[in-house]
């Protein structure tokens, strides 16, 4: 198991509060790991340690661990090309935005339909909020 893991329950107990505190953080993956442990343990090593601690972080702690070890160029999203949905969507593909909250694509896709002359008169914008499916219909 190897010995930087030697006395870690013991210490889990003795420091019960510190620990309670981390665990607490929205984000401890980018906090310091108490009793020194940032220190002690290896990348690889916190990628364990959250995995069994914070399972809900262990995406995140990833991401982390791939920057560290080569930079972010692989957990960037790309950048999104509307252009190119575009030229892939047919009257029988239609474009579908699934958004995530705050995530507002509308003055993208506006710019879209001006830049491929389609018109305003052709292009319908409709949020799918509470109360809209009688208007999706």
């Amino acid at each position: 198991m190897g010995e930087v893991w030697t006395g870690f329950i013991d210490n889990l107990v003795k420091h019960k509060n510190e620990w309670k505190t981390w665990y607490d953080l929205e984000a401890p993956e980018n906090a310091e790991i108490p009793c020194g442990y940032t220190q002690k343990l290896s990348k690889y090593q916190v990628l364990s340690l959250m995995r069994v601690i914070r399972p809900d972080r262990v995406v995140n702690s990833i991401k982390n661990f791939i920057i560290d070890k080569m930079n972010d160029y692989y957990v960037k999203s790309p950048p999104i090309s509307y252009e190119k949905i575009y030229s892939q969507s047919t009257c029988f593909t239609p474009i579908v935005f699934i958004l995530s909250p705050g995530a507002d694509p509308f003055s993208d896709v506006q710019k879209l339909v001006e830049t491929i002359g389609l018109g305003m008169n052709k292009f319908r914008f409709l949020a799918l909020g509470q109360g809209m499916g009688d208007q999706a219909k």
